[in-house]
């Protein structure tokens, strides 16, 4: 998991953060190198896990949508813990397992 690939993707002056499987220390080794701050959208790390999308990477993403890739499953993905730190920071959350494929439609104009 600590050396899944990890991105910022930038459309039209919007920015989204995806972290694949990174944990906590990766989050934060991201943190360190790069202004993450006009981040808007960040896909959660792990499914949701309660080891990634630390509060320092919502806070420093400065987002206000989120995303998890999850479907059922038996590890309880994603956690509570989780769901809380989105809240906390004021993520609008959207999840594959709720709400199926999600599109984002990001106009030429955006920025």
């Amino acid at each position: 998991n600590e050396s899944c690939l990890t991105g910022v993707v930038d459309i039209y002056g919007f920015s989204a953060l995806v972290t694949g499987d990174s944990s906590a220390s990766t989050e934060r080794s991201i943190i360190n190198r790069y202004d993450l701050s006009d981040t808007e959208l960040v896909v959660c790390g792990h499914h949701g896990s309660r080891y990634s999308s630390s509060p320092e990477l919502l806070e420093a993403a400065n987002g206000n949508l989120a995303v998890i890739c999850c479907g059922y499953n038996t590890y309880g993905h994603p956690t509570e813990e989780t769901l809380k730190r989105l809240d906390d920071c004021g993520y609008r959350v959207f999840r594959t397992d709720l709400n199926g494929n999600i599109e984002f439609f990001i106009p030429r104009d955006y920025s």
